[in-house]
């Protein structure tokens, strides 16, 4: 089941982020991850994917009108970013991410996006290949030594 995510939920999906995109033991991590998580479950759409009533997954999106945060865009146009899209690993390479891509895009028609946008690593570039995502731009994170990806998949041109 798919659902909205809620105060309630901050902690678990604390740790969710933990254990899947920061993987450190420092106690500032901790701190950011949990400002981090109670920051977007109060300003943008989070949901969680839960089974037998616990929580497996989530994703964290957000409406941007006025195109690409990451470049001055001249031209605004509605786009849905997918900030994160975790789950735990101990149910990873079971389908549960995909049933919450299918969510979030189907979330994004509903949001009247024109673009689907998202950031990831050289690791899932074939990944959102199948989905129809093409490479827009390729930079490096802020905080991290690693390359990323800007992948768009453009619902109207």
């Amino acid at each position: 089941m798919m659902r909205r995510a809620m105060i309630k939920d901050i902690e678990t999906l604390a740790l969710l982020y933990k254990e899947t995109i920061v993987r450190t033991e420092e106690k500032s991590a901790y701190r950011f991850v949990n400002r981090f998580i109670k920051r977007n479950v109060l300003d943008n759409d989070v949901f969680v994917k839960e089974l037998n009533g616990k929580i497996i997954g989530a994703y964290i999106s957000e409406k941007n009108k006025f195109g690409d945060p990451y470049v001055k865009n001249k031209i605004p146009y509605d786009i849905y970013w997918l900030n994160q899209l975790m789950v735990f690993p101990e149910y990873q390479k079971q389908g549960y991410g995909k049933e919450m891509m299918e969510h979030y895009l189907a979330s994004g028609v509903e949001h009247g996006a024109k673009s689907y946008k998202l950031v990831c690593r050289n690791n899932l570039i074939k990944y959102y290949k199948r989905l129809n995502f093409k490479i827009v731009d390729k930079g490096r994170m802020k905080r991290s030594e690693r390359d990323h990806y800007i992948m768009e998949k453009v619902l109207i041109q």
